[in-house]
This record gives C-alpha cells, sequence and structure tokens, in this order.
C-alpha cells in the first residue's frame, strides 16, 4: 500500500516478532513509512488513478501544433505531469490537511512552471529548475489541485478547453457524484461558422436549450465556467475568441461562484462530501478492489475520524491501515466445506 515494494529490515523484524498486530505500533510504523523516500511511489500510482494524471500519457495529450511548448519542452511537460503527486506526497510527510487538496497556500513550483503561471516564486536559487515546496503568492489562484496544469489538461479536450469535461471531472473526482452518461442521440456541441467567433459559454448555452441535454448540464456547467480562464495547459487567459472570459457559474441548487477561488469555496463548503469520497478511493486503491457495501462502514468511520482531528491526511492513512478490511482477509471456503 505504502510502498509498493519489498519491507526493510525493521519492518521485517516487526513482522517475525508479531508485533505489527498491534495497533499501536502499525500506528507509529505508518507515519516512519510515509516520511521515507519511498512512499513517493505511492503517491504517484494514486494520483494518477484517482486525478486521471496517466491520461496524460495518451489521447488526454494536449495537442502538438496547438501547445507546442508542451510537446516539445520534456523539462516543462514533466514538471506539468509530476507535480500533483509531488504535492501530494509534500502533504504526507508534513501531515498536511487534506482539505489542503482543494486550496492552500503552497504548491509544486519549479522554474518552468513558474514562468508557465506567469508569478514570481520563492524557490530556492540553487534549485530553480528542480520542483520544489514552495509558498504561492496571494490571490495566486494556484492553491489546490484544480489550479494544477496537469488535471486542467485532462478534464479538457487536446484542442480545446471544455466546461463540460472539467465540471463532470469535479464531480467525479472531488465530490464522488459524477453525472450520469448522456443520453443516446444528443447532438454534439456546433461549431462556429468562420467569422462567426462564439465564447465556450455561448456555444453551450445554444447546446442547453436541447431539453435532452439541459437537466445535467445544469449541474455541470456552472463548475466549469468557474475554471475556464484556465487554458488546455493551465495558462491564466482573460479572453475567449476575443471576448472577457465570464467565469461565474451557478449551481443547480442556485448557489452562486466566480472563478477558481468562488469553486474551492463551494467546494470547502462541501468538505466532508469531499472526504469521505477521498477516503473511498484510498480505501479501495489500498484494498485493490472495488468497494462494498459492507465497507461503507469503514469509509463512514474513517472520514469522521479525520473530521475529528483536523482533516490530517496521516489520520486518514492510519486509519485504512487500522481498519478492519485492510488488516483482515475472508477466508475462502474449501471445495470441502462447500454444501452440496
Amino acid at each position: 500500500f505504502l510502498w509498493g515494494s519489498m519491507p526493510d529490515e525493521l519492518l521485517t523484524d516487526l513482522a517475525a516478532s508479531g508485533r505489527l498486530s498491534d495497533p499501536e505500533v502499525l500506528s507509529q510504523i505508518t507515519k516512519r513509512m510515509l516520511r521515507n523516500d519511498r512512499s513517493l511511489s505511492f503517491a504517484v500510482r494514486f494520483t494518477d488513478q484517482w486525478l486521471h494524471i496517466r491520461e496524460l500519457n495518451g489521447e488526454k495529450a494536449p495537442d502538438a501544433k496547438l501547445f507546442p511548448e508542451y510537446a516539445k519542452d520534456e523539462e516543462l511537460s514533466g514538471d506539468i505531469r509530476n507535480q500533483p503527486s509531488l504535492y501530494f506526497r509534500e502533504l504526507l510527510v508534513r501531515n498536511r490537511p487534506v482539505l489542503d487538496l482543494i486550496d492552500s497556500t503552497h504548491t509544486i513550483g519549479s522554474r518552468n512552471l513558474e514562468k508557465l503561471f506567469g508569478l514570481k516564486l520563492p524557490l530556492d536559487p540553487g534549485r530553480r529548475a528542480q520542483p520544489q515546496w514552495t509558498e504561492l503568492p496571494k490571490d495566486s489562484n494556484r492553491g489546490g489541485v484544480l489550479g494544477m496544469p496537469a488535471v486542467l489538461a485532462v478534464s479538457s479536450y487536446p484542442y480545446r478547453t471544455s466546461p463540460v469535461l472539467r465540471g463532470a471531472w469535479v464531480l467525479e473526482a472531488i465530490l464522488g457524484t459524477p453525472p450520469p452518461p448522456p443520453p443516446p442521440n444528443v447532438p454534439s456541441l456546433e461549431e462556429p461558422q468562420p467569422g462567426h467567433a462564439k465564447t465556450m459559454r455561448e456555444r453551450l448555452a445554444q447546446h442547453r436549450s436541447n431539453l435532452a441535454c439541459a437537466g445535467c448540464h445544469s449541474r455541470i456547467d456552472g463548475i466549469g465556467f468557474a475554471l475556464d480562464n484556465y487554458d488546455v495547459i493551465g495558462r491564466w487567459r482573460k479572453e475567449d475568441a476575443g471576448k472577457p472570459v465570464d467565469a461565474s457559474g451557478e449551481l443547480n441548487d442556485g448557489t452562486h461562484m466566480n472563478g477558481p477561488d468562488g469553486l474551492k469555496n463551494v467546494l470547502l463548503d462541501r468538505k466532508d462530501l469531499f472526504v469521505r469520497h477521498l477516503t473511498a478511493k484510498m480505501l479501495g486503491y489500498a484494498l485493490g478492489r472495488g468497494l462494498t457495501l459492507k465497507d461503507s462502514c469503514t469509509v463512514d468511520a474513517i472520514a469522521a475520524e479525520v473530521k475529528q482531528n483536523g482533516y490530517s491526511i496521516h489520520t486518514l492513512v492510519t486509519g485504512i491501515v487500522l481498519s478492519q478490511p485492510f488488516r483482515m482477509q475472508s477466508q475462502t471456503p474449501g471445495k470441502e466445506t462447500v454444501k452440496r
């Protein structure tokens, strides 16, 4: 779960002595393992799976002709792909609140990411080319995972942004409430005619006039519009199709928001829903299987403990390690016990 590798000498000795059945020993050894360099493999595999970052190596890769800086600069594209996992690992090492995944005062920065963001970051002068934990300027719009180029790219088309894809991504990955698949025979988004450029908001307004589309889009589009200032590779933009970006949105319950900060406030108002979903995703990852109805009580108990402990990420990981589904395995009955 935490290393994806062989145990070290201490773990082997603890197992041999039978002490790994002691919850207090398990709790302490979990924190030690999270601080070890080997926990990077957990951070990479989990974030790639949870946030869909692995798709950047395939069909979600930004179009090479439209975004040559991503395609041609391997150092930049590497920094973009690695930023979420390196950030997640820093949260593990520093025992930061899991809510830092939604918004935070720090991020992983580098010389390349600084240039992409158009920000001045207080990077270590001797390691500016290397990704590192760094403080963000006030009002940077880069705190948490929603301002990370990798997330913004996997929630876009390779050739353009999509409020629909981004809204659906937030509902699925952050809140665990994915929208239903579109009904059959829904017309595709109309492409603008030459000389008549329309913003994405204008094109979607026409699309939503179809009653078959309106219901789902009322849940999705407002969230996606809040991220519309970011282009496909996460650069900040103020215009779309030659017109000012309108990053205001509304949920179907009437909640209003504007821009990334407004969206983060909406998500933080629903933080317990996020924590429960993150708990379920991590427990499923740790078990290597889909969760069953019987696992729901475990998820609820861990999420409640995380909340009680200031949303500590160590509480989340340790709760999973100490949980019954993780520590116990149901015995498969042998042939001789099967009733005939």
